[in-house]
């Protein structure tokens, strides 16, 4: 079975089945999937598309662009007055 990942990077790919995927309709995407040994939902598929898409980071990318790092705000390390 392929993972999205690896399913979504095969498409990009391959105009053959980037035409294939646009000519399916949403009842199609389910079997589309299934043809080609995807194991993804029909909404995890969506929701990764889309993602893709819009250019968003998934945790692992995020992580390493900040080296791991939480990064907090200098305004956060400021103390509080105490009154």
């Amino acid at each position: 079975m392929k993972t999205i990942e690896e399913f979504y990077k095969e498409i990009s790919e391959s105009k053959e089945l980037q035409d294939e995927l646009k000519a399916a309709s949403d009842e199609m995407l389910k079997t589309f999937l299934k043809e080609h040994d995807c194991d993804a939902s029909v909404k995890e598929f969506t929701e990764y598309a889309k993602s893709q898409e819009e250019g968003e980071l998934e945790d692992n990318d995020a992580e390493a662009i900040v080296g791991g790092i939480y990064y907090r705000p200098s305004s956060a390390l400021t103390p509080k007055p105490v009154l």
